[in-house]
């Protein structure tokens, strides 16, 4: 999303968005050290508060809003409390507050003007150049939404763009010491009721840019108590990390408050870097605002393979003047619901066609050799055939073949052939 450009923009802010609430992250582009990170805002100062309540209050008396803590502190004295607020905006219905209704992306919308209103004066709105929207997922229906709620509050900064977790940690890891990336990056994220994500970053450096590939396993620990939590996490964590192991873990979320998890973390330190925090996500969202206005030399030697991107680039083995050749069909990094590729292409052998898939996974290639039963007999070359791709998850490719024939010489057969291939 775009907005008119104004003068003497410096800042760059980041925004985790989650469900319960906020943190908001800011980094000064111009002032920019290779040591220095994005500031958190904290509500409190000298001390790091830094999540924000994803709540408002309508006052009792219907003169006007509370947000985040306050609205909380406030619900007590006979406010309508409201939360889950991004939960109904995705739902899209109105909210009811008394006598009112109002929709959920203006309720959004405010709760949102008031958390840039706190950071004005730290970073002024007619000084940020850029904000990054994170949350958990951010999918299409989750970047439409947003882009109406921002389209209530026209901030004025230049530009405002949206990316998930995983890629805001993806963006940190970038801007950290290249030790701390070498064999990979997790991190271990648990909330108060025993949600689990454990989200790792690989690194493939055979490639050329090196190339991220994320994976995200979410699970609920079944344990109800802290001690069998803490069991359980560890057991889930030293597994993990004895298949795979990482360089460095990082400990988040408000599952962590307090030391609850020793054994865990007595687990994650056992011959890898860990760190505990909670302002991950928003960091790491103000970095990819700096990438995306004044990108490092490193941004360029790197590809982050989202997780809804195909992983493989897929041709076909064909001939020319007797030679064998590689025809690309489809290239690695698109993503595969955006598939929709249709080619006509001139057999050597009618009989078959031969797709080769060639991983930036760190994989071997593999050859997938498509048969064609039926297809009448012809001479090489004088088969030409149309074929249709689409993908019906990242890793289910759909092909469909037509037999167009060869002209008038040798009419089509009508045979069309369909094929799922797992990749």
């Amino acid at each position: 999303m775009l907005f008119d450009r104004l003068p003497d923009r410096k800042y760059v802010v980041g925004i985790d968005l989650q469900e319960q609430f906020c943190q908001i992250s800011y980094l000064n582009a111009r002032r920019l050290r290779a040591d220095r990170e994005p500031v958190t805002f904290s509500q409190v100062t000298g001390r790091a508060v830094f999540n924000i309540p994803l709540a408002l209050c309508r006052e009792p008396d219907g003169a006007g809003w509370s947000f985040g803590q306050d609205a909380l502190d406030r619900a007590s004295l006979g406010g309508v409390l409201l939360t889950d607020l991004l939960s109904l905006a995705r739902r899209e219905e109105p909210v009811s507050v008394g006598r009112e209704e109002f929709l959920p992306e203006a309720l959004l919308a405010l709760y949102l003007r008031r958390c840039m209103a706190m950071l004005e004066m730290e970073a002024p709105a007619e000084e940020t150049q850029c904000i990054m929207i994170t949350a958990p997922v951010m999918d299409r229906e989750t970047v439409r939404i947003l882009e109406r709620v921002m389209e209530r509050l026209q901030p004025e900064v230049q530009e405002v763009l949206f990316e998930s977790h995983a890629r805001s940690f993806y963006n940190y890891m970038l801007m950290q010491n290249e030790d701390l990336r070498r064999r990979g990056a997790m991190v271990c994220d648990l909330d108060a009721d025993g949600g689990l994500r454990l989200m790792r970053l690989r690194f493939n450096r055979e490639t050329r840019p090196v190339v991220c590939l994320p994976e995200t396993v979410e699970l609920i620990l079944e344990s109800k108590e802290t001690a069998g939590q803490d069991e359980e996490l560890s057991d889930i964590l030293r597994a993990g990390l004895e298949a795979e192991p990482c360089g460095c873990l990082f400990l988040i979320g408000e599952g962590f408050a307090g030391g609850r998890m020793k054994r865990a973390e007595e687990t994650a330190i056992t011959g890898r870097r860990a760190f505990q925090g909670d302002n991950l996500y928003s960091k790491g969202a103000a970095y990819g605002a700096l990438f995306a206005v004044h990108p490092p030399e490193i941004v360029g030697k790197h590809f982050f393979m989202e997780e809804d991107m195909l992983r493989s680039n897929i041709g076909i083995r064909a001939e020319r003047s007797g030679r064998p050749m590689y025809h690309a069909l489809l290239d690695a990094g698109c993503r595969w619901y955006e598939v929709d590729r249709e080619e006509d292409l001139l057999l050597e052998d009618n009989q078959s066609l031969t797709l080769r898939m060639t991983p930036l996974t760190g994989e071997s290639m593999q050859e997938l050799e498509i048969a064609l039963k039926n297809m009448p007999a012809r001479d090489p070359l004088t088969t030409r055939v149309r074929i249709h791709l689409t993908m019906r998850a990242a890793d289910r490719l759909f092909l469909q073949i037509e037999d167009l024939g060869f002209g008038e010489i040798f009419p089509s057969s009508g045979l069309r052939w369909e094929q799922e291939v797992t990749i």
